[in-house]
This record gives C-alpha cells, sequence and structure tokens, in this order.
C-alpha cells in the first residue's frame, strides 16, 4: 500500500505532465527474495509504478 501522502503527489504529477501516456501497458514481476511481512523494495517501487499508471489512465 502507498502511504497518502506520496499517492497525492503521483496523483498531482501525473495529472500535471505534458505527455500523454494512456496508451502505456506494463508487466510486473516480483522477485524479491524478503520473506519477512514488510513491503520489500521491489514491491514498494511496483506499487508507485502501478500508481502512476493508474492515474494515468483514470485522468
Amino acid at each position: 500500500m502507498i502511504p497518502e501522502p506520496i499517492q497525492r503527489y503521483l496523483t498531482h504529477q501525473a495529472e500535471q505532465s505534458p505527455l500523454d501516456y494512456s496508451d502505456l501497458r506494463a508487466v510486473f514481476l516480483n522477485g524479491t527474495l524478503k520473506r519477512s511481512p514488510e513491503v520489500s523494495q521491489t514491491e514498494g517501487l511496483m506499487e508507485i509504478s502501478i500508481g502512476l499508471l493508474r492515474a494515468e489512465r483514470a485522468g
């Protein structure tokens, strides 16, 4: 889960972007070896990227 302040920032950046990425598609593969219940760095970066793509498609 992306913290709310970061999600707001990402949404703002997506809304202000002069570029159109609405046709962009992505496949995310998480190959982390981390076994603990906390979010891995890979998962955190994936969530940020996914959030940007969702904001672009919604906007």
